[in-house]
């Protein structure tokens, strides 16, 4: 998932990337789990992997979004 998302990104010049998360169908535990993992483990890999291209992509300089523990809301710092 990770490097189709840095793909797209290179390939369309992107300076920013959102998701739009489609899982109303599974449980709420579920959705939590999905969007945590993407979160935790693949945005900080799609950044990883943008950062050692040699492509002119660089973050738009915003603060990276936190995950909370318990379900909370996730919300930039």
């Amino acid at each position: 998932m990770a490097q189709k998302i840095a793909r797209i990104v290179r390939t369309n010049n992107l300076s920013r990337f959102e998701l739009k998360y489609d899982l109303r169908h599974l449980p709420r535990q579920a959705r939590e789990q999905n969007i945590r993992l993407f979160g935790e483990q693949v945005a900080p890999r799609v950044r990883e992997l943008l950062a050692g291209s040699d492509d002119t992509w660089e973050p738009t300089g915003r603060e990276l979004a936190q995950i909370t523990q318990g379900g909370g809301p996730a919300r930039a710092s």
